[in-house]
């Protein structure tokens, strides 16, 4: 899994991990009253750039085979969009613990271009949780 460049990288990838859990928190409330619907394009849109970014990030490690985003025209469910959202936050979580580390005490992102101490938080609260 490569490894985030620099401090403006982290700032991404944390504002992309929190869009994609937030997004998989409100679609798994709709699929919960209507999981047959079909999400609208203006939501697929945005998943769709959210789902494109993470792809760049995950690269070689996509958590599913044949598949980068949705395609607009079909309208996927609810409940289909929630299954793809869920494997993308389990994979950006991976991702996270696959490129920080602890140093006294502290979990520290390890950056390919940087040996500046960017802060990670701590893994627990980063964990996706219903």
């Amino acid at each position: 899994m490569p490894l985030l460049k620099d401090e403006s990288e982290v700032e991404e990838f944390i504002r992309l991990e929190t869009q994609l859990q937030s997004s998989r928190r409100e679609l798994a409330e709709l699929s919960k009253k209507k999981p047959n619907d079909g999400v609208n394009k203006f939501k697929l849109g945005h998943l769709n750039t959210m789902l494109r970014k993470a792809n760049q990030i995950l690269s070689d490690s996509l958590p599913l085979e044949d598949f980068t985003e949705f395609d607009v025209d079909l309208l996927p469910s609810n409940s289909d969009v929630v299954f793809v959202l869920a494997q993308y936050t389990d994979a950006i979580y991976r991702f996270r613990t696959s490129n920080t580390h602890v140093s006294g005490g502290v979990t520290l992102w390890t950056l390919k271009n940087s040996r500046a101490e960017v802060r990670a938080g701590s893994l627990w609260d980063y964990r996706y949780k219903d």
